[in-house]
């Protein structure tokens, strides 16, 4: 039955503590009407209880072996110790009774997880646990010579001792076997000079405890109990208190020993009170400097830590080739990288005298000046993004803008140099613009061509030859097409706005009907399910807030479940920042691949695993990007929660 409990060496150890115990208490015989000097089985079963259960699960089958355990051996040692065996089965029951007793109400009081105490909260729940039952085991007659629900003086001091012995033992064993003490003996110690001191001080007060028992001078008992919780740490404050138990209690158990059992509060018990007490203090002064040095400790990793994420970031910052400025709520210029000045081309003060765009001559792409509220991260525009240009010494160079607001009251702006990337865009979209201008004109020549070989071949039934006509002429469509959207991508980037209040209802009815008519006869497609709730006006341009909306809802409708009816959700709502309006187009298709939230606004992205029998030019969602940041916002594409995808925009609302 004992090798169920296990190999752990502080079971075993409680246990040869129990046997001890249960001689001592069972051995002693002292005249009648005085209590036993000791009476150790409460404390020791409690402790052992802690060993086999955790204070908040079931106790489970190793918690059943110890009780057994230990009721059968105390029952045995009353055997052989010629107590009458229905007494001692009795005495036995009702002492593990009371272990668990203790147990379950420390466990229902401390603060935290595991037997530790950690404070004044768990000491005072741990004395009051063995108060309680002490005085259950007192009162239903577990003490040898105890009748069932007798009350005399005689029961009190039973109470008290028992309570003494169990708290003092319960709370030191706790510290030794669940304590940290690997974290203890990490903080700094006591001086060697103090630990010599205190030995003799607790030794001497001890005796003059002993000496004087015709005088109050039990208090001297409290002197070596602050010194120690003020220089020990709680493993050793627990080590202090358990040693100075012990020998009051060998002292109790010699000539020395002088207190009598007279009244009803007798000086025996106060000096047993008091050495509680003692042990009170001791422990929540050690654990009060335990708790002050965690603290230290966390504060200082916390403050390390956070210097060396300081550190690094201010690296990251110094070292980034991208220019970046953080402004505070009030406009002025907190912080600035090395990179931001270079590109600026100017100092960078606190405040630019007359405004930024004057002080750093900042225009726009048609090289009209600029003031500040268009630039990104004025009033209204803390989350958006705009190219700029700017003179460096006859060098006109294109820089992009972004702002976001990392606080309340703070923003970032990042500054790029696009020149180059936006020279061979250009470059790209003009000649893409000249090729899909001189292939339009032969194709519809071709077009013309096609539907005359159709006619003609239905009249000469020739049969056999329609459908490969049928498939040149869907080829031309999609040709066509394709270089439609070259036109419309190059209009975009190199073309103007014309900013109007814009009703997203009326742009999302003149985009459904026309998505509609492309998918209704369409053999990829079944009929597609749109809903709208776009309440807002927007300051937009009309016809790119359409051609915006038509890419995305016409994106959706490409990726759909194969064979299922795509289904969109256009939606519009006041964003957090004050001044813009987001909408959300959402369908429950094939959503996104992982890693590609971004890339798919690149020109001529397309995602490997969908591309597959999709048509298209990789330009769609770059165009709606660049639709949206010429109005300043920023959009966002996510997987949504039905496994489609969602994009999210932001345009400036009508004011």
């Amino acid at each position: 039955m004992v090798s169920a409990l296990g190999t752990d060496r502080r079971i075993q150890f409680v246990l040869g503590c129990w046997l001890v115990g249960c001689v001592i208490a069972l051995g002693e015989k002292p005249p009648p009407g005085l209590p036993n000097e000791l009476w150790p089985p409460l404390g020791i079963g409690f402790i052992a209880l802690t060993l086999v259960w955790d204070g908040h699960s079931r106790p489970g089958r190793r918690a059943a072996v110890m009780t057994t355990v230990l009721a059968v051996s105390f029952w045995l040692v009353g055997i052989v110790l010629a107590h009458p065996a229905l007494e001692v089965a009795v005495m036995a029951l009702l002492s593990t009774a009371s272990c668990w007793l203790m147990a379950v109400l420390y466990a229902r009081v401390k603060l935290t997880r595991g037997w530790v105490p950690r404070g004044a909260r768990s000491l005072a729940g741990l004395a009051g646990a063995a108060v309680v039952a002490s005085t259950f085991m007192t009162v239903v007659g577990g003490f040898p010579r105890q009748s069932v629900g007798e009350v005399e003086v005689l029961t009190l001091w039973w109470v008290i001792r028992s309570t003494v012995f169990s708290f003092i033992g319960g709370a030191t064993f706790l510290i030794f076997f669940f304590g940290d003490r690997a974290l203890w003996r990490s903080f700094p110690r006591a001086s060697r000079v103090g630990l010599a001191l205190l030995v003799p001080v607790s030794f001497t007060c001890m005796y003059v405890v002993f000496l004087g028992v015709d005088l109050p001078l039990s208090w001297f008992l409290l002197i070596p109990a602050v010194w120690a919780g003020i220089m020990l740490t709680p493993y050793g404050a627990a080590v202090h208190a358990l040693a100075q138990s012990l020998a009051a209690a060998v002292l109790a158990l010699t000539a020395a020993d002088k207190f009598t059992y007279e009244g009803v509060l007798p000086s025996s018990l106060i000096v047993d009170l008091m050495l509680t007490t003692s042990t009170f203090i001791t422990l929540q002064l050690a654990l009060l400097r335990d708790e002050r040095e965690r603290a230290i400790m966390a504060e200082r990793a916390q403050r390390q830590e956070s210097d060396a994420q300081s550190t690094l970031l201010g690296q990251v910052f110094d070292s980034m080739t991208d220019g970046m400025l953080l402004f505070s709520g009030d406009g002025e210029l907190v912080r600035y990288n090395p990179a931001a000045r270079q590109l600026l081309g100017r100092p960078l003060p606190a405040r630019a005298p007359g405004g930024w765009a004057a002080y750093l001559g900042l225009r726009d792409q048609d090289g009209e000046p600029l003031d500040d509220f268009e630039l990104p991260g004025a009033p209204g525009r803390r989350r958006s993004r705009s190219t700029v240009a700017i003179v460096h010494d006859e060098d006109r160079r294109l820089l992009e803008i972004g702002s976001w607001p990392i606080s309340e009251t703070e923003s970032l702006v990042l500054v790029t140099d696009v020149t180059n990337e936006r020279h061979r865009m250009a470059e790209l979209s003009r000649f893409a613009g000249i090729v899909s201008h001189d292939l339009r004109t032969p194709l519809t020549g071709l077009h013309g061509w096609l539907e005359l070989a159709r006619e003609e071949a239905a009249l000469s039934g020739a049969q056999a030859i329609e459908p490969l006509l049928r498939r040149a002429e869907a080829a031309s469509h999609r040709m066509e097409r394709v270089i439609g959207g070259w036109i419309n991508y190059t209009v975009v980037r190199e073309g103007g706005l014309s900013p109007e209040r814009v009703s997203l209802d009326e742009v999302v009815a003149d985009v459904v009907p026309e998505l509609g008519e492309s998918t209704s006869s369409s053999e990829t497609f079944p009929c597609t399910r749109i809903e709208a709730d776009v309440p807002h006006v927007v300051r937009a341009d009309r016809d790119l807030i359409r051609q915006l909306l038509a890419n995305l809802v016409g994106n959706a409708v490409k990726f759909a479940q194969p064979g299922a009816a795509p289904h969109l959700e256009i939606s519009s709502r006041e964003d957090d920042e004050p001044g813009w309006i987001r909408i959300d187009v959402a369908d429950r298709g094939l959503g996104l691949p992982a890693g590609d939230e971004e890339l798919i606004f690149e020109e001529f992205h397309r995602a490997a695993e969908h591309a597959q029998g999709v048509e298209g030019t990789g330009l769609g969602l770059s165009l709606c990007r660049t639709i949206v940041a010429r109005h300043g916002g920023s959009i966002t594409a996510f997987t949504n929660e039905h496994g489609g995808a969602t994009f999210t925009m932001t345009l400036p609302t009508a004011r």
